[in-house]
């Protein structure tokens, strides 16, 4: 999974200290987007807690509408897979500012994981190994 940032956020906010200092200075802005009960929000509540950052989830019934929303600059942060954050972080729409930390992937390397940002306990999301053949280039990608 992905944190990342659309446009209510200002361009200087690229890491997850800057934006949890931005969040701190905008507390009406400490919210992100998630879907409801999800392991998205789970993820985006522990990150509060472990940062000692007040953050507020916006529930979404589904990545979509919580994309929607991200892009039109109604909610300044979201949680996201990795599926949906690529399509929008390589057209620059929005800024990925850290990766939950990922177990048996080979792209999770390309990212700062927000365990090394913050001393929190770590919460492995686990995927599959193998990813086929296909699925290699896209997830390859540098820069995400």
């Amino acid at each position: 999974f992905r944190s990342a940032v659309g446009p209510a956020v200002p361009a200087a906010v690229r890491t997850l200290q800057d934006y949890l200092k931005w969040t701190v200075d905008n507390p009406k802005s400490a919210v992100y987007g998630a879907q409801t009960g999800s392991s998205q929000h789970l993820l985006g509540a522990m990150l509060a807690l472990n940062s000692k950052v007040k953050l507020e989830n916006i529930s979404y019934k589904g990545d979509a509408p919580m994309i929607q929303d991200l892009l039109g600059g109604h909610v300044p942060a979201g949680v996201l897979p990795i599926t949906a954050a690529l399509p929008v972080a390589r057209a620059g729409q929005v800024r990925v500012i850290g990766v939950f930390r990922v177990v048996a992937n080979g792209f999770a390397h390309l990212q700062p994981t927000h365990a090394r940002h913050l001393e929190i306990q770590q919460h492995d999301v686990h995927q599959p190994t193998g990813d086929p053949e296909s699925f290699k280039g896209l997830l390859a990608i540098s820069g995400l």
